[in-house]
């Protein structure tokens, strides 16, 4: 927790709010916009497992890198298993409670042809620590709860009308 307030303190946003003081209530909100996920940024590696519509099971190793830019969150997720390379990247952005956002998988598409590449929306809400997503696009549907600090993040996925069903992975990295 401390670490976490030592981070947000070295932001601009937080230290002009700091010392503006008695404009902080008419600024805060305005200033929030730049530092939505500030524990969702930087290098993250983990494992998990993926489930096929064919009832196959295989372990997954992903890396992602996860920056924010111009108010929004900008995730870059590659996922490996032993017959599939998937590659997701997004852009999500948060007013209030309510997330929304874009996605694409360039890599493994909607049938599970290598070279294909599906793309997206993403829609849901977000409290501490936790997102509550919808996903849509090209044929397919489903949803994504992501859990996450500063330190870990832990992400399950079910999506209809693509070969991949459920995705349940741990990461860590920060």
């Amino acid at each position: 927790m401390f670490m976490r307030w030592m981070r947000r303190l070295r932001q601009p946003s937080v230290r002009l709010l700091t010392s503006a003081g008695v404009l902080a209530c008419g600024i805060a909100s305005s200033l929030h916009a730049a530092t939505q996920f500030p524990e969702m940024t930087g290098r993250w590696y983990g494992a998990g497992e993926v489930q096929f519509a064919d009832g196959r099971r295989e372990a997954v190793r992903c890396s992602a890198h996860h920056t924010e830019a111009d108010q929004k969150l900008h995730l870059t997720m590659r996922c490996l298993t032993a017959t599939y390379d998937l590659q997701f990247r997004s852009q999500l952005s948060q007013q209030d409670d309510r997330i929304s956002g874009t996605w694409d998988e360039r890599a493994f598409g909607t049938g599970g042809v290598p070279g294909g590449r599906i793309s997206g929306e993403v829609s849901g809400r977000a409290s501490a620590g936790v997102m509550r997503l919808s996903i849509a696009g090209e044929g397919l549907t489903g949803s994504m709860s992501v859990t996450y600090d500063d330190a870990k993040q832990t992400i399950v996925m079910s999506v209809e009308g693509v070969p991949l069903k459920t995705a349940n992975l741990t990461m860590t990295g920060g």
